[in-house]
């Protein structure tokens, strides 16, 4: 996608009213002409308790929602999957009594480029695109679909999708520690936080980079024969640089937008639906045995 930026908040967009519960309510309609999808990302985002935000169609359909103060992270950002359509109506009911605005500020809306019922690229300028499969072109033999071994269908679930800023795609493994105590770490490549190296070493842009980042978990082709895009229903946001090096192209990140409760401790507040698996890995210089 193409990021757009802004800076949209309660106190200087939409419209502000009191529904007949007397509780306040913000209004925020989006539209940005001709995009297959958009991704918003909100580089203030705190909400009251009992504050709920929704974002409708324009017909009043829920996209997405509600969020609420559980959404709340250490952040104080939020990044979400992407909307299909190129419209949308952000909606905030506050809790009756609550009198203060949510913390909210949209930085950005990114123009979603891939039309997947048409399989086409919107966006004149990207003409230059053969038509395919956005995320993945090209002779696949080196890389089968994970469904056709069903053996390895347990370790499969610790690989996810990642887009980054709502323009760069990247994959990622969750990883175990040696405590067990199912902290979602997430190993990749420092190459998807600075941009292949565009941004060498700036490490404001990094951190925010792992803010901006969207897991999607079980993202995969349901056929062994045939490349088929994977769900998008399954998505955790925002991550924190736990350690970096460019030299060797690591990075470790640590989910934050988990569930705090702790019901969910065990699984590092990743929802048991999606049956989040955490890979083994061996520190040794010269480690033995299979490699999947």
């Amino acid at each position: 996608g193409i990021p757009l930026y802004t800076s949209l908040t309660p106190e200087n967009s939409g419209k502000l009213y009191r529904d007949s519960r007397g509780a306040i309510v913000w209004s925020l309609p989006l539209k940005v002409e001709g995009a297959t999808s958009l991704q918003l990302y909100f580089s203030r985002f705190h909400l009251p308790e009992g504050g709920k935000l929704f974002f409708l169609s324009p017909d009043g359909k829920l996209q997405k929602g509600a969020y609420t103060a559980k959404n709340n992270t250490s952040l104080n950002a939020l990044a979400l999957s992407p909307i299909e359509g190129d419209k949308t109506i952000l909606y905030y009911e506050g809790a009756v009594g609550e009198e203060s605005l949510p913390e909210l500020e949209l930085q950005q809306v990114t123009y979603g480029l891939w039309d997947q019922k048409g399989f086409k690229y919107t966006h004149p300028a990207l003409g230059k695109y053969k038509k395919s499969e956005p995320w993945f072109w090209g002779d696949y033999s080196c890389s089968p679909n994970v469904v056709a071994f069903p053996e390895w269908d347990k370790q499969a679930h610790s690989l996810l999708l990642m887009i980054v800023r709502g323009n760069t795609v990247c994959s990622g493994a969750l990883i175990n520690n040696s405590r067990n105590d199912g902290t979602a770490y997430v190993l990749t490549a420092s190459h998807c936080m600075n941009n292949s190296f565009k941004r060498r070493g700036d490490k404001a842009y990094i951190q925010e980079s792992a803010k901006q980042t969207v897991f999607f978990f079980n993202f995969r082709s349901p056929l062994a024969e045939r490349m088929v895009r994977g769900v998008e229903e399954q998505s955790l946001a925002g991550a924190e640089i736990i350690a970096y090096d460019e030299s060797t192209d690591l990075c470790l990140l640590k989910i934050v937008g988990v569930d705090s409760d702790p019901t969910y401790s065990r699984s590092g507040g990743i929802p048991a639906s999606f049956m989040p698996y955490y890979s083994g890995w061996n520190a040794e210089e010269n480690p033995e045995g299979r490699f999947i």
